[in-house]
């Protein structure tokens, strides 16, 4: 990425946002020491002004940890975070925990001719075409999860007119097509990341994940949505509630 002089953008909120992603993307590795200013400057033809504003809003995004005569370091991410997930959508249940939900689009497409499992695990019908929508998800900046998410188009006809990469999915099903989201089933399995992963996540070598299937059924017994979301293992929190199947024996 290249500093836009015509942008309507700031040059340092450009800056910024080429120096946030290059530490998301592991271009800048943990704990490694990001080029002087000096250097910077000389990289993106800015000033050092320019520079200092990006160093303190990257600070403040809690990216990055400024030491006093040895420059700055890329901080290791804050994973430690619970959060109680519901059929709100992702968005909902990060601002209820006090975080500021992102997402990058990944790839987005319609699948005019489905492959069979996702036919037998949605119960397809002849003719359906799905949504196929990929997001990098982050919280606070941090990348959280790899999120892949097939939608049945028959139940929203003109979803892709909408910025799936910005809003919420769920409320847009709510909202704009009034559909009701009744319950999902849940698969959850762990195992060690592997290249592309790594990279998006932000992971080192080796990694643990979590790999987590969702269906998602309407209040008329239909399939809405099938997911498959990757998480980075020490930010997963899974809370499961049990009850005695006889309270009153």
């Amino acid at each position: 990425m290249e500093i836009d002089r015509n942008h309507q953008k700031s040059l340092h909120s450009q800056l910024t946002e080429i120096i946030r992603e290059r530490i998301q993307t592991g271009f800048y590795p943990v704990e490694s020491k990001l080029p002087s200013e000096r250097e910077i400057c000389e990289e993106f033809t800015v000033s050092r002004t320019t520079v200092r504003e990006t160093i303190r809003q990257l600070t403040k995004e809690d990216l990055i940890n400024v030491q006093a005569g040895r420059g700055a370091f890329v901080k290791k991410p804050n994973r430690n975070i619970s959060v109680n997930v519901s059929l709100n959508g992702f968005s909902t249940d990060l601002k209820k925990a006090g975080k500021i939900p992102s997402s990058r689009l990944l790839s987005l497409e319609v699948v005019t001719q489905p492959e069979d499992e996702f036919v037998q695990a949605m119960k397809l019908e002849p003719g359906d075409e799905l949504i196929k929508i990929e997001r990098l998800r982050l919280v606070n900046n941090v990348p959280l999860a790899i999120h892949l998410v097939l939608v049945n188009h028959r139940f929203c006809p003109n979803i892709l007119e909408y910025n799936l990469a910005q809003i919420s999915l769920f409320r847009i099903l709510r909202e704009v097509f009034h559909l009701k989201v009744d319950r999902a089933t849940q698969k959850v399995y762990a195992s060690l990341s592997n290249e592309r992963e790594r990279e998006l996540l932000a992971l080192p070598e080796p990694s643990a994940v979590l790999h987590e299937y969702r269906t998602t059924y309407l209040d008329t017994g239909e399939i809405i949505e099938y997911s498959a979301a990757t998480y980075c293992g020490d930010f997963y929190r899974l809370l499961i509630n049990l009850e005695a199947a006889e309270k009153n024996n």
